[in-house]
């Protein structure tokens, strides 16, 4: 019955695997449609005269200021006409201490060379947003490839000599008005259900003491209990360990004879709640594939962006060549 319940759910795993993936799969290719339907109405200028609208919104004071200039040349014109010997006050008039007349300054600002500027400009910010969503990225690639890894090997990946493991049950959290020997010997060390916990790997039986709280396998399972007997055979020279949860009233049939081979290590003291929550949620089914469905969309949202963004930026450039003919600015080529 228990071989066929872990059929049953790794074909669950698998086909809720495939099913959130295609989801991921199906709106990724829909918003790469999408991109492509954007990027060919900003190439055949479809767009333009919204692109328009906005230049002119965003750069009003540099056309007004070009306005402005064509005022102060009729101005200087008056001001040779009549030899006033006052000054014009504008940013654009300086007196020639040479001639007494005034120079007007004929290179002013265009709306390109400010564009291409506020791009020059943002170009660090950019840096920075590419550095933080690469790190975010590469954190959550990391997560999947964890959490799977903890899903296939039996929750025991160890880092050096110390591995992560999240307690599922409450087996540890309470203590049972049996079990004496935990007041007797003020034992507080007690796990909360979810709490993730460090666990050292053990080498020797001497590592391993009277109530140290470890952790063992059995049929592909492992508990966290404390050893409540240790004692060896003296004909074999074999140590054997019993443990028992604190919540429980006696010790499961199997963990009465436990061996070194069986324990996976011993609990160092260190547990965590709120991490241990969040590792049980990533380290379920819906978990991996939700992480792994939102890395798949959102590096089809990033590229695709990006395309659109490449190609608008293009086309502002034109536009505001245009609008810089139009005013009488001279402009630069377009690269």
């Amino acid at each position: 019955m228990l071989v066929g319940q872990e059929k049953l759910q790794s074909i669950a795993f698998v086909v809720s695997m495939l099913v959130i993936i295609g989801i991921a799969i199906t709106f990724s290719i829909l918003f790469i449609l999408y991109g492509k339907y954007k990027i060919a109405n900003i190439k055949n200028g479809h767009e333009d005269p919204l692109v328009e609208k906005d230049i002119r919104r965003k750069y009003r004071k540099i056309i007004e200021g070009q306005l402005k200039h064509e005022v102060v040349e009729e101005e200087a014109f008056k001001y040779r006409l009549f030899q006033k010997t006052e000054t014009v006050e504008t940013h654009v008039l300086e007196r020639d201490p040479a001639n007494d007349s005034l120079k007007i300054d004929t290179k002013p600002v265009t709306i390109y060379d400010s564009i291409v500027g506020s791009r020059e400009k943002n170009k660090k910010y950019q840096v920075l947003l590419n550095i933080i969503f690469g790190i975010f990225y590469f954190i959550l690639g990391v997560l999947i490839i964890v959490s799977v890894s903890y899903k296939l090997m039996g929750e025991t990946v160890y880092f050096g000599n110390t591995t992560l493991l999240t307690i599922k049950t409450g087996s540890m959290e309470t203590v049972n008005d049996s079990n004496t020997y935990i007041d007797d010997n003020n034992l507080t060390n007690q796990i909360e259900q979810y709490s993730i916990i460090t666990l050292n790997k053990v080498k020797s039986d001497d590592e391993l003491n009277l109530y140290d709280i470890a952790a063992y396998e059995h049929d592909n399972t492992i508990y966290v209990h404390r050893i409540i007997r240790k004692y060896t055979n003296s004909t074999t020279g074999v140590t054997y360990y019993t443990f028992r949860g604190d919540a429980n009233s006696e010790s499961l049939s199997f963990e009465l004879t436990i061996t070194l081979d069986d324990i996976v290590g011993k609990y160092t003291g260190f547990q965590n709640y709120g991490l241990g929550v969040t590792l049980t949620y990533l380290q379920s089914t819906i978990g991996i594939v939700a992480m792994a469905a939102a890395l798949i969309f959102l590096i089809t949202y990033n590229v695709t962006e990006d395309r659109i963004e490449t190609n608008y930026y293009k086309r502002i450039l034109l536009i505001s060549q245009e609008l810089d003919k139009k005013l009488g600015f001279i402009t630069s080529e377009v690269k």
